[in-house]
């Protein structure tokens, strides 16, 4: 049977976190970056935030909404990539025009002891609050835990882009399978 090693970012962390759960002889590491948490409350913006974004929205304002999002999700300041790479993330939603999140079958907060495979969760010392529980929370429940604060935002991937790779490449050498 073909194994992977399941990595990703932000939203991906959580897929990560519950395609391991769902399928545990699928995998053989997880590495979860700034990531987010099926069943665990990490709601990153204040209710002033969502209602200024929601309005900023209605108001066809993309340039409100998005200094929003920034202040939540890049504090550190954003340049010219991220207003792009933001601009071509349609209402920065991670899932196809028409497709509604499905939630996990058994969300992954309560599930971490079952978490089997070697687990890294990199993490954003600037992150809202409630994700920057999530990497602390897998290393103290998952039996393989491990977790790295990294001193960024949730834009850490474009801030710190050789330190993340360098942590994701010597996580992955050290746990891969010796076949």
């Amino acid at each position: 049977m073909t194994r992977a090693a399941l990595v990703g970012l932000s939203f991906g962390g959580s897929v990560a976190f519950d395609t391991a759960l769902a399928a545990p002889e699928r995998c053989w590491a997880v590495v979860a970056v700034a990531p987010a948490l099926s069943g665990h409350d990490s709601h990153a913006a204040t209710e002033e935030q969502d209602a200024a974004y929601d309005a900023a929205v209605e108001a066809g304002d993309l340039d409100a909404a998005m200094a929003v999002d920034f202040e939540i999700w890049a504090p550190l300041g954003a340049d010219e990539r991220m207003r792009e790479l933001w601009l071509s993330t349609p209402d920065a939603d991670p899932l196809p025009p028409g497709v509604e999140p499905r939630p996990a079958a058994s969300p992954a907060r309560p599930r971490l002891g079952e978490l089997a495979a070697p687990t890294l969760v990199i993490t954003a010392r600037h992150d809202p609050p409630g994700m920057r529980e999530i990497g602390p929370l897998v290393e103290r429940e998952a039996p393989n835990g491990r977790h790295v604060e990294v001193d960024s935002d949730h834009y850490l991937t474009l801030r710190e882009p050789k330190l993340v790779t360098r942590l994701l490449v010597d996580f992955l050498a050290e746990t891969a399978p010796q076949e």
